[in-house]
């Protein structure tokens, strides 16, 4: 039986670090926060770099429907202008309309 309170006995030992272990587990412990705070940051800054994507998604689809919308006004305006003045061209720079069939 004095075998097993020995056995026992070195289970139940307590053992104290000294201070370059305790330094190294501190610096351990420390560069996993840190990692993981770290990690944090650019979950953050992935979900506020997609905001801004989704935004130019946005942007963009609005400035092509614009453009289209532009286009099919043009065409109703020039098919106004082919009515009334038959096919021709514009020169803007000297506000004139050149009909084809004087050429």
């Amino acid at each position: 039986m004095a075998e097993e309170s020995k056995l026992a006995k070195k289970y139940e030992e307590v053992t104290k670090f000294d201070k370059e272990e305790l330094e190294t587990i501190k610096k351990l412990q420390d560069e996993y926060v840190d990692v993981q705070s770290k990690f944090g940051q650019l979950s953050v800054q992935r979900i506020r770099l997609n905001q801004q994507l989704e935004n130019v998604s946005q942007l963009e689809s609005d400035l092509s429907n614009r453009y289209i919308s532009a286009q099919k006004s043009e065409n109703e305006f020039m098919k106004k202008l082919n009515d009334k003045y038959g096919e021709g061209t514009y020169n803007p720079e000297k506000n004139e309309f050149v009909s084809n069939k004087s050429k």
